[in-house]
Order: C-alpha cells, then sequence, then structure tokens
C-alpha cells in the first residue's frame, strides 16, 4: 500500500510539472469579428459585420516571410525564405499562422469583383509581391496579424488603435487595381487553447509505468 501511494505521488507529481511546463504552449484560435466601414472597388455592403479565426502556435519563437520562387505560387517546391522575424523585443508571443479562415473573406471580395465584370472584360489575378507572409504576434490584449498568399493580403492591428483590412490584387482590361475591405470595431469573440499533446502523451506513459509496477509486484508475490 505503501509503495502504491508513492507511486500515485511521483505520478501527481510528473502530471504537476508537465502542466507547468506546457501552461503557456499550444495551438490557440481566436476568433474575431468587425463591421465593414469601406470597400474599394467592389459592391459589398457597408455596416455589415464579418467573422474570422486564426489559429497559431503560441509556442513558435519565430515567423517567416517566404518567397512563392520562380513559379508564383504559394507552398511548392521552389519557395525559399527571405527573412525570418522575432519580434520578442515588442511582443512575448509570436509565430506562423496555422490556419485561418481569412481566405474565406477574400474569395467574397474576389467572387464580387467578377460578378460586376461586363462580358468584355478581361480580368486576372495576380501576384503583387510574389512573397507569404502568415504571422500573428501578441501581449496581453494587443494584437498584430499579417497574413499574405500570392494574389490576397490581410492585417489586422488591434492595439492602441484596431483596424482590419483585406486586400485582393487583380488586373481589369490591362489596369493594376487593388480590391479591399476596411474594418473597424474589432471584437475578440473567443480564444480556444489546445494543450500541446507532448504532455498527456507523457502522462499516460507515467500511469502506464504505474500499472506495470503494480502488476509486477502482484506478480512477485
Amino acid at each position: 500500500m505503501k509503495m502504491m501511494k508513492l507511486r500515485l505521488k511521483q505520478c501527481a507529481t510528473i502530471f504537476t510539472c508537465l502542466v507547468m511546463l506546457n501552461a503557456n504552449a499550444g495551438i490557440i484560435t481566436e476568433e474575431w469579428s468587425a463591421i465593414l466601414t469601406s470597400a474599394d472597388h467592389n459592391n459589398l455592403p457597408e455596416g455589415e459585420i464579418y467573422t474570422w479565426q486564426v489559429t497559431y502556435d503560441d509556442s513558435s519563437t519565430v515567423a517567416y516571410v517566404s518567397s512563392d520562387g520562380a513559379d508564383s505560387l504559394y507552398n511548392t517546391t521552389d519557395d525559399f525564405i527571405i527573412t525570418s522575424i522575432n519580434a520578442s523585443s515588442r511582443y512575448p508571443v509570436y509565430g506562423n499562422i496555422i490556419d485561418s479562415t481569412i481566405d474565406s473573406i477574400i474569395d467574397e471580395l474576389r467572387l464580387d469583383i467578377t460578378s460586376s465584370l461586363a462580358p468584355s472584360d478581361e480580368l486576372n489575378f495576380w501576384n503583387k509581391y510574389n512573397s507569404h507572409h502568415n504571422s500573428t504576434y501578441y501581449k496581453g490584449d494587443n494584437r498584430n496579424v499579417e497574413w499574405s498568399i500570392d494574389d490576397a493580403s490581410f492585417r489586422m492591428v488591434h492595439d492602441s488603435f484596431d483596424y482590419a483590412s483585406f486586400s485582393y490584387y487583380y488586373s481589369l482590361n490591362g489596369v493594376d487595381k487593388t480590391s479591399t475591405l476596411f474594418f473597424n470595431n474589432l471584437t475578440l469573440n473567443s480564444v480556444t487553447q489546445v494543450p500541446e499533446p507532448t504532455s498527456a502523451i507523457l502522462f499516460m506513459a507515467a500511469i502506464a509505468c504505474l500499472i506495470r509496477s503494480r502488476h509486477t509486484k502482484k506478480t512477485a508475490r
């Protein structure tokens, strides 16, 4: 019985340490909403509320600006890192965006542009910067999110002044244009944190060791 209590105490200690080590590490999903205040080169109505999510790893230590390479396409084999960003001097947490629903809003921009064209119009979407930059930084309630991929970009600043903008770059009848949505009244609706799996795996390993030890002791008897 004393040995069993000791094992339980050891497992509890292991679990506590793991929780402490991983309390600030995990996959974070933030849901934001804002009111559309103006729209350039598109007919989307002002005053509508849009919602998007940004998912990132808050244990990251660097974010990257990467080139799309010679093919000008995102996430292909010829991509390469242009520069890395360590924002720790200004923000304690920074890293690459893992996933987002930003692209769904960009798609609305693109559909609106397309729907307003005449049959004779020539429309081409183009990569303005030939690079992508997916990063988020935060400090307390302040956030800075930047997302760019191929012919679209997004920026959100939640600080002393709040705003967000979504842009799509295209050429209409040979003339380069940018369609942009501007938002204000940014609201952080929710923050969801999913712990990294390391803690759970190690804790289960500790439990397995405990069960094995108990089984070994019974067998010895």
